[in-house]
């Protein structure tokens, strides 16, 4: 399957993230991991390709403490991918769709707990 074209599309901040698992809300399986995140969407790494223009709910856990551990379920759209040749990962670009009244304020916690600024 040849790659899709990826057009930079990017209209807000990118913050880079460590240790940041998602989930799938329905099964629980692990996605991928996160790799940055902006207020508009998400770049995950995956071991396969996910189609372009398909919907996911997805479970971004947050909380260091076992205690206090919360979740953000979020619906997501695919917006692009590419596979990277030297690892065989999965590049999986996504922008959030139907987000929540308190979506700016749960993306900020989360850059605050997993992130740092792209330059």
């Amino acid at each position: 399957m040849d790659e899709p074209g990826h057009q930079e599309q990017r209209s807000s901040a990118r913050f880079s993230v460590v240790s940041l698992d998602i989930f799938n809300v329905e099964s629980n399986v692990l996605f991928g991991q996160v790799v940055n995140i902006s207020y508009g969407g998400l770049l995950i790494m995956r071991n396969s390709p996910v189609m372009e223009n398909t919907d996911h709910n997805l479970r971004i856990p947050f909380g260091a403490d076992k205690e206090e551990k919360s979740y953000y379920d979020i619906r997501v759209k695919v917006v692009w991918w590419a596979k990277n040749e030297i690892s065989g990962m999965y590049s999986i670009g996504v922008k959030f769709l139907d987000t929540a009244a308190n979506h700016y304020e749960t993306i900020q916690r989360l850059i605050e707990e997993h992130g740092s600024a792209l330059v």
